[in-house]
């Protein structure tokens, strides 16, 4: 709460109180703007099936202006999930009703009322939020929520039999896709109706064993395993995922990523592969493209933060050459491949990811059996009164209407969906859809570390558990951030390599320079080490002298450069808060290491003039004094 202004209102106290995040003060994205409600979402779907289509899109929206107050007011209504499924006594299941727009307005408007008690922004210079732009609430709407579902009947069936699934009324662990439905259950017969038409007694018993096959037929070309559609919506999503992160690169912003997505999404393959979708599974090609272009949006919000940090130039422009580009490139390509992997296998396995793939499976499914069942419905009717047309003279007009649907299109639809026997579908995922949890067995925790070394110890921690314990209870967790940093630190190491070769082929020439200007001073003071000589120095002596003035050398070189780095620190710390904000961030050098440097500024200047030395103390007395 420390790292964020209060623009408006207060904090929530209450499980009905939420509040709006802001990514900055006085700016709202126009996403948050039609998730509140506050522009009409069906111009949104429109604009995004448009641009999908390759369609120009004219806006000609003018900019909403809203007061804190506007937006403190917007109602918002809390509906159960529990609540949108309807028990059907007649086949013991749970209708999913969120199709059904006048029992869903019912619900809303019976709905508990949310209150938008305050708006916030990010402090100045924070840079890492805890809270997601958006809305946000407490935990206490959780708990509410989880206590409330507790209550219903469906949950309640749920947690009393583990075994069965409460909305298909099957085992979880049941394969077959057979229909409980009878001949009478489908169509309902007018005798009446068809004695009139023929003009004779019609037998219902014998229609119906006429018909016995025909629906047999009708039972058996239907299919209510989900699996062949959320495969395949799942393998094209991770297929268009693992496609469009080959395409980001240093140049793509978080700006860019519509742009990126939907030029994606118009290419050949991708319009193939949809359409191929659609003619199996009638869904309209331009509804499955939004549906992935929301996911693939998601999933470079993720990504290209990440990749940018990774590909940040580290190394200074005046250092960076072309074969210094070529090698860090070279270096970051595995680490790129990393994490794009990474990052596609954390986005499937996301639990919203899976649960979206659940619903676009049913959905597809569902489909594709109200069109098998109505189409051979259709045929069936359209059989019985040719066939009775043919032999008799009578009226069609009876005959077709003798023959009516027991169900509507949607209720039929609701039926058979919460007839299907999802293979993957358990008691716990049940319950969740349901809007019930046990606190005692949390799905994922997400913990925020206040440090390195506390991240470090915790994972320690964890992996020193899982190697205690049976492979069912072992912890598994996601360091997104571990990976971010272990790509960073290869970088830095990288780097630092290449600066360390540099410095030492600086050291290096030094020393020889060091050596070269002591050797002058040997030559050009030939005759002073010829008068040292005859007046008794020993070689010894005049070595150490060289020795001597190199040492002075690189104690006074040493000392000077410490002096002019502690100098420009102040500066250089100045300027790196002024480019990057206020980081806790700051260049400084420890005073043992700058001794450290000192003594080896040293020893490098005396080993630099150790031969010079050697080559002045042998030098003969006699030659020397006749040296001019």
């Amino acid at each position: 709460m420390e790292d964020y202004d209060v623009l408006a209102g207060r904090w929530p106290k209450k499980y009905d109180e939420m509040m709006i995040v802001l990514s900055e003060p006085n700016s709202i994205s126009d996403l948050l703007v039609y998730t509140l409600g506050l522009r009409d979402t069906e111009e949104l779907t429109k604009m995004v099936t448009s641009i999908m289509s390759g369609e120009a899109v004219d806006i000609k929206n003018e900019p909403l202006i809203f007061t804190y107050e506007d937006l403190m007011n917007i109602d918002l209504r809390l509906i159960m999930a529990s609540d949108t499924y309807k028990y059907n006594s007649k086949y013991d299941v749970y209708e999913d009703m969120t199709a059904d727009d006048a029992y869903m307005k019912k619900l809303y408007d019976n709905a508990i009322k949310l209150k938008i008690v305050g708006i916030v922004s990010p402090k100045e210079g924070v840079t890492s939020m805890s809270l997601n732009p958006g809305v946000v609430y407490t935990s206490d709407l959780i708990d509410y929520i989880i206590d409330d579902a507790s209550e219903t009947d469906v949950v309640k069936r749920q947690l009393k039999n583990s075994e069965i699934d409460v909305f298909s009324g099957k085992r979880f662990d049941s394969k077959t896709n057979d229909f409980d439905f009878e001949f009478s259950d489908l169509v309902k017969v007018d005798n009446a109706k068809l004695q009139s038409a023929f003009n004779i007694n019609i037998n219902q018993k014998s229609l119906e064993q006429q018909t016995k096959n025909y629906m047999n037929e009708i039972t058996n070309s239907i299919t209510t395993d989900i699996t062949p559609a959320r495969d395949l919506f799942s393998n094209n999503l991770k297929t268009f995922a693992n496609e469009i992160l080959n395409e980001v690169n240093e140049n793509i912003t978080v700006d860019d990523i519509d742009n990126l997505v939907n030029n994606y999404l118009g290419t050949y393959n991708v319009g193939n592969a949809l359409s191929n979708m659609e003619k199996e599974y009638v869904i309209p090609k331009d509804s499955l493209k939004a549906t992935y272009s929301s996911l693939l949006n998601g999933l470079l919000k993720i990504y290209v933060p990440l990749y940018s940090e990774i590909t940040t130039p580290s190394i200074p422009e005046e250092e960076e050459d072309s074969d210094s580009s070529l090698d860090n490139e070279i270096q970051l390509n595995p680490i790129i491949e990393e994490l794009k992997n990474k990052t596609v296998s954390e986005f499937m396995n996301n639990a919203a990811i899976v649960s979206t793939n659940e619903t676009m499976a049913r959905t597809m499914t569902e489909a594709k059996v109200k069109k098998e069942v109505l189409t051979k419905v259709g045929e069936l009717t359209t059989n019985l009164t040719n066939s009775f047309a043919t032999s008799f003279n009578v009226d069609q007009d009876k005959i077709t209407s003798a023959f009516t649907l027991n169900f509507g299109e949607d209720e039929l639809a609701r039926v058979v969906s919460a007839m299907m026997n999802p293979t993957e579908t358990t008691q716990k995922s049940n319950l969740i859809s349901l809007g019930y949890q046990d606190i005692e067995e949390p799905t994922y925790i997400s913990i925020y570390f206040n440090s390195f070394e506390g991240k470090d110890y915790f994972l320690s921690f964890i992996d020193d558990y899982n190697k205690s314990v049976d492979k069912e209870k072992e912890i598994n967790y996601s360091d997104t951030t571990g990976i971010l940093m272990s790509s960073v630190k290869t970088i830095v190491n990288a780097v630092s390599y290449v600066l360390i070769a540099f410095v030492s082929i600086s050291l290096v020439v030094s020393s020889i320079m060091i050596g070269v200007i002591t050797y002058i001073s040997v030559y050009e003071r030939t005759k002073e080490i010829g008068i040292l000589r005859a007046i008794g120095a020993s070689k010894g002596n005049i070595s150490s002298i060289f020795n001597a003035e190199t040492f002075i050398i690189g104690l006074l070189s040493g000392l000077f450069g410490i002096g002019i780095s502690y100098s420009l620190i102040p500066i250089i710390n100045s300027v790196l808060h002024h480019f990057t904000g206020n980081i806790p961030l700051s260049a400084s050098l420890p005073f043992n290491n700058a001794l450290i440097l000192v003594v080896l500024s040293i020893i490098l200047t005396l080993i630099g003039g150790l031969i010079p030395a050697k080559a002045a103390s042998k030098k003969d007395p006699v030659e020397a004094l006749r040296s001019e």
